[in-house]
């Protein structure tokens, strides 16, 4: 099974495959929607995992990234509706608790760049350990 995983943003990571096979990249706004519909379309991945943005009182103040990490959610939603592909949605801090940078290491995911394509393959990972443990566990 093969999934794709998205840290929403104005420089997006995407990370597809599975474990053992992982590629992660690093793309720009607004050029993510192109990609995101380009591997939804593919009908080779089982799933659309993307990175949550919660709305706090700090976000205001922070407002910059809003807007880019909002629709590009909104685009993941579509897409996969549109496509009948699963869609989950999972918590910054969840990925980045469970899924340190030694894991990240571990499962062949130390993607160059920002972080980016390093946060979207921790969210794989998880999803990963959350749904289908047999597939990731040694």
């Amino acid at each position: 099974m093969e999934i794709i995983a998205c840290d929403p943003g104005r420089k997006s990571g995407v990370t597809i495959g599975s474990p053992g096979n992982f590629e992660g990249m690093e793309i720009d706004y607004p050029d993510i929607y192109f990609k995101l519909e380009e591997l939804v379309m593919t009908d080779k991945y089982s799933v659309l995992v993307c990175e949550n943005f919660f709305i706090t009182s700090q976000t205001a103040k922070k407002s910059v990234g809003l807007a880019w990490s909002l629709r590009i959610i909104g685009v993941c939603d579509y897409l996969c509706t549109r496509q009948g592909l699963e869609f989950v949605l999972q918590s910054p801090s969840e990925a980045k608790n469970f899924v340190d940078n030694k894991k990240l290491k571990e499962y062949n995911c130390w993607f160059p760049g920002e972080g980016h394509a390093k946060d979207s393959a921790r969210h794989a990972i998880l999803y990963y350990f959350k749904n289908h443990p047999k597939e990731i566990l040694p």
